[in-house]
């Protein structure tokens, strides 16, 4: 075999794992976070360039009180976090 240092583990595996904590969770999964999906996580695979993986998250945070009384001020925040890493020297 030959060493690829552009590939990455299954995309669908690294979703599971931000989720659920597990690469193939059971019938009935938990997740880690509520109301963090599997669609608010993505993925930018390495390039000959780059070189590098990020992983980002995106949630969307609505309190209990969307909006302040008497106001039309939205309460609701996202929080974004992303993690990157090099896949060759």
């Amino acid at each position: 075999g030959t060493l690829d240092f552009g590939s990455i583990a299954d995309e669908a595996n690294i979703k599971n794992v931000v989720v659920y904590g597990v690469p193939t969770p059971s019938a009935s999964p938990v997740q880690l976070l509520n109301y963090l999906s599997l669609d608010n996580i993505s993925i930018s695979i390495p390039t000959a360039a780059s070189k590098e993986v990020t992983l980002s998250a995106s949630y969307t945070y609505t309190p209990f009180f969307s909006r302040l009384p008497f106001r039309d001020t939205p309460l609701a925040f996202t929080f974004d976090a992303a993690a990157k890493m090099r896949t060759a020297p």
